[in-house]
């Protein structure tokens, strides 16, 4: 659905705050793993706040809360690939420059394409097939070989197993139950749905061992992973969609990738190369393609 006049203004404005928001996560979550975090520890923080800021929100906007217990189940296998795209996006930035891993996790376009056609039989698109190779070529140039790497083979594939993960979780919510559950009911549950599975992983890897916040810097920092980079980017991201439309959005989600970048070289003194900046517009430019023919596809604009 597109808006218009001073809606599909708002609308423009927000979905390009929401992926900024996005894409201020390495700045949120970098100092705290610095500062002794662990992953898993910081996940359950990020998800504990977010989760009670979307059930208030929910409640003070008059919205129900009640889920059927087979919604609930689909919500919370669906949540899964949720849970672990953002375990192995945060991992990623221990091996990789953080905006050269945002940038790469903007490939999720590319994957949700493919798995259209294997999974659900949408026609196959030689664009979607030129924008695959559009985005290997990116990865390799920001991965690339001696003096010009910077990318480990592990971080690369933990930030690949990001990748699928969200792909797999935006198709599997659009092709279940879930998507015709109310946006905040299905945010609250979502975002309730991963943490569980973060304190489960937490238990299994950490024995429940609950990394304590050092310091008020940290704990602000902390507290802005989950307001800002998740509560408030989703539900954004959600309200910016249903005035400009999903494919319009999607665009603008590139801001993530540029935000993360500019955050990786100016705040964390992360190397800029031109070699990189070619990789991200080729990387960038595969997912506008993908996105752009998908919308042709379904005639949406």
């Amino acid at each position: 659905m597109r808006g218009s006049g001073k809606g599909s203004v708002t609308g423009f404005i927000l979905a390009m705050l929401s992926s900024s928001l996005f894409g201020l996560i390495p700045l949120f979550s970098m100092p705290s793993m610095n500062a002794g975090i662990s992953v898993n520890s910081l996940l359950v923080y990020r998800y504990v706040s977010a989760t009670l800021l979307m059930g208030l929100f929910a409640l003070i906007r008059g919205k129900s809360l009640k889920i059927g217990v087979k919604d609930l189940g689909i919500v919370f296998l669906v949540s899964m690939g949720y849970a672990e795209t953002s375990n192995c996006l945060t991992t990623s930035f221990t091996y990789m420059p953080s905006g050269i891993a945002t940038t790469i996790f903007f490939l999720f376009p590319v994957f949700v394409a493919l798995m259209m056609v294997l999974f659900f039989k949408e026609k196959f698109s030689w664009n979607v097939a030129i924008a695959g190779g559009m985005a290997l070529f990116g990865v390799f140039l920001l991965e690339g070989t001696g003096p010009v790497g910077s990318v480990s083979v592990k971080g690369l594939l933990y930030v690949s197993g990001a990748v699928l993960c969200y792909a797999a979780y935006i198709v599997f919510l659009n092709h279940t139950r879930a998507r015709y559950l109310d946006s905040s009911t299905t945010t609250f549950y979502v975002f309730l749905s991963t943490l569980v599975f973060v304190v489960a992983k937490l238990l299994i890897n950490d024995g429940f061992h609950l990394d304590p916040i050092p310091n008020v810097h940290i704990g602000v920092n902390v507290l802005f992973l989950g307001a800002l980079s998740t509560f408030a980017a989703d539900y954004l991201l959600i309200y910016a969609t249903r005035k400009i439309g999903s494919t319009n959005t999607a665009l603008l989600g590139c801001m993530e990738s540029v935000v993360a970048y500019i955050v990786g070289v100016l705040v964390f003194s992360e190397t800029f190369k031109l070699v990189h900046v070619l990789g991200i517009l080729a990387i960038l430019g595969s997912a506008v393609l993908v996105i752009m023919t998908r919308s042709r596809i379904k005639g949406e604009r």
